[in-house]
């Protein structure tokens, strides 16, 4: 998790570290699952902010709105609605 107070920096910044988990991926056989990464940014403001993309080993880090993670659901907005949602019609009899 990383706060991000300028979206250009702190973007390079990440995808920089994410070369150095790469290298330090193939120096020690290490394999991470692309298909299982995924890039969740959370915000409560209004205005939409156009990040730049993260990438691992030149691989785009696929953004999506919504993740379940441990049982828990997170959305952009940080909103619990979908994670009581699915709690309730998981727990409904049927």
């Amino acid at each position: 998790m990383r706060v991000v107070t300028d979206p250009l920096v702190d973007t390079r910044i990440m995808n920089n570290d994410l070369e150095m988990l790469n290298a330090w991926s193939k120096e020690w056989s290490v394999k991470f699952s692309l298909a299982k990464s995924k890039q969740l940014i959370v915000t409560r403001k209004p205005a939409k902010i156009n990040y730049a993309k993260l990438q691992l080993g030149g691989t785009e880090i696929k953004r999506v709105k919504i993740h379940s993670h441990l049982g828990m659901i997170f959305t952009e907005k940080f909103s619990w609605e979908s994670h009581i949602r699915d709690r309730v019609l998981k727990a409904a009899p049927t």
